[in-house]
């Protein structure tokens, strides 16, 4: 994580991690697709922002999702 910015006992981090699978697979979403991927278009990634008070804590994350198939 990376600390963005700190003020008034208020702190904020993000960060991001690359989720491309790194063999063939097979993709979800599209029925004429039969067979694993060959070439990869864009990456995918998972990201995190945390932001931190005295009392509470809050977390989102966001993920490029991929269905694998059966």
């Amino acid at each position: 994580m990376i600390p963005v910015t700190t003020a008034h006992d208020i702190s904020v981090a993000a960060g991001t991690v690359d989720i491309t699978p790194r063999k063939p697979a097979v993709l979800g979403g599209y029925i004429g697709r039969t067979a694993p991927f060959d070439k990869i278009a864009d990456p995918l990634e998972a990201n995190v922002l945390l932001i931190t008070a005295p009392a509470s804590r809050v977390v989102f994350v966001s993920v490029d999702s991929l269905y694998p198939g059966e």
